[in-house]
């Protein structure tokens, strides 16, 4: 336990922290686990779980697993889960704009980040927000920009649903056998992989196995945003009979290795809009990146960084086609 941040602060720095679990860290005021002052760390492939803030409910503050105070921390392939605290469960920003992408919220207490203050604008891409209470709050002027992601209830932003995730194994608060009292109420872990009826790995048995629904997270974020790390083929297919790879994953697995693959024809890469099928709204919406130079553009199909003639040709190869779940 600490008064500022139960695990660390970070007052003007800018650490890359990798691979690193955050546990069980209670913080004396604002951040459960962590306390950014006017800096920018990166967190990359971190789990953050079962962190608290104290429940104040009069001011801001809260950040159960992590409270920004003004600058611009980067997330990318986090885990929040089982964290706790009045205001933003998961994140609270106070004067800050995080970049968050390819990161699951999952179970975090009233929800999962809280944004104050107008200076707050988070921009979240590629993510997983499912069973955080309200998922968002906006305070005092505090905005959030979301696309590509899968959120509770809803969302507005390009290429954003609203379906259940499929998790192979949600976490959950376990009672202890006194359900009656929260006090030694403890987290168990959960297994955040997508299901798929394609290919999905299996932390367990380390192996590529398979399931009998597949989760509309795969293939589901940016058209845009490279692949990175994902597999385009895995060992028990090697020529993809079972399933293939078109885009990036939504959640904390997308662009890694262990990225869940889905069945022929769940997905279309032109799809930009996350309906199901290709068609002017589609195309409309690549309109507006023409001859832009910019990385992960939507309309940016083959990747390259410029939204031109090849992008529209990839666009047509997929007219009017439709998912099998549309």
């Amino acid at each position: 336990s600490n008064s500022r941040g139960g695990a660390m602060v970070n007052d003007k720095s800018n650490p890359t922290l990798v691979q690193c679990s955050f546990i069980g860290n209670h913080g004396g005021g604002a951040g459960g686990a962590i306390q950014n002052f006017d800096s920018k760390p990166n967190f990359i492939n971190c789990t953050f779980t079962a962190n608290r803030a104290p429940l104040v409910f009069l001011s801001a503050g809260g950040g159960g697993a992590i409270c920004n105070n003004g600058g611009s921390p980067i997330l990318s392939n986090c885990i929040f889960a089982g964290n706790y605290a009045y205001w933003g469960g998961a994140i609270s920003n106070e004067g800050s704009t995080p970049k968050i992408t390819n990161s699951t919220f999952h179970g975090n207490s009233w929800c999962a980040i809280c944004n104050w203050w107008d200076a707050s604008n988070p921009i979240l891409k590629n993510c997983i927000l499912w069973d955080n209470g309200s998922e968002i709050l906006n305070k005092l002027g505090g905005s959030i920009d979301i696309s590509y992601s899968d959120v509770n209830n809803g969302w507005p932003g390009l290429g954003n649903i609203d379906v259940d995730p499929c998790f192979v194994e949600p976490g959950y608060w376990d009672p202890n056998s006194t359900p009656a009292d929260a006090n030694d109420d403890f987290w168990v872990d959960g297994d955040y992989h997508l299901r798929s009826q394609g290919w999905r790995w299996d932390t367990q048995r380390q192996v590529w196995t398979w399931d009998d629904v597949t989760s509309r997270c795969i293939d589901a974020g940016n058209p845009g945003s490279p692949l990175a790390d994902e597999r385009l083929s895995v060992p028990p297919d090697p020529d993809n009979i079972w399933g293939e790879n078109l885009r990036i994953n939504m959640g904390a697995y997308g662009g890694t290795a262990e990225a869940s693959m889905p069945p022929y024809n769940w997905a279309l890469l032109a799809d930009l809009t996350n309906d199901g099928i290709v068609d002017f709204i589609d195309f409309a919406y690549q309109a507006e990146d023409w001859l832009k130079t910019c990385n992960e553009q939507p309309g940016d199909l083959d990747r390259s960084g410029y939204v031109d003639s090849t992008d529209v040709g990839l666009l047509t190869n997929d007219w009017l086609k439709e998912t099998i779940w549309q």
